[in-house]
């Protein structure tokens, strides 16, 4: 979900994937992918 656009990573919760799942985010809002599609501001 985070990788389509659809969800976020959240820092209040750390985990080991924390630093993948926030590359995923950033590649997903530069792309405009899912709900970064849709909304303008996050």
């Amino acid at each position: 979900m985070i990788k389509k656009g659809y969800a976020k990573p959240n820092v209040d919760v750390f985990c080991e994937n924390l630093p993948l799942s926030q590359k995923w985010n950033l590649s997903a809002k530069k792309a405009s992918k899912g709900l970064y599609k849709i909304v303008d501001n996050f």
